[in-house]
């Protein structure tokens, strides 16, 4: 459970960064195809490589276990109507919903 919710977080997150998986992987000094067992949630992984992923993330590895992905975007069923400059929602909130809907989360 803990691996697959780490590694849906760092596969959103990483997107929502700009970063392919073989460029995450290399900034970390591991394979791509280690990169994607994570995503997958199919390894587990030290608190050192956990702290080293949130780092090249930029948030931290809190973070990346226990955030709600799908919370965000259940809370926000009008998502297509909403004018987020009104809500003052901050550039990387906007562009997670977005993502989220894209890749139907």
């Amino acid at each position: 459970m803990i691996n697959t919710k780490l590694g849906e977080n760092v596969r959103i997150l990483r997107t929502i960064k700009g970063f392919s998986q073989d460029g995450l992987a290399n900034k970390l000094g591991k394979s791509q195809n280690w990169l994607q067992k994570i995503e997958k949630g199919e390894i587990d992984i030290s608190l050192s490589c956990l702290y080293d992923i949130s780092k090249e993330l930029g948030v931290t590895p809190y973070y990346l276990l226990t955030f709600e992905w799908k919370q965000v975007l259940n809370n926000c069923t009008q998502c297509n109507t909403i004018n987020f400059c009104s809500l003052n929602a901050p550039k990387l909130m906007i562009e997670m919903v977005q993502l989220l809907k894209k890749l139907n989360l």
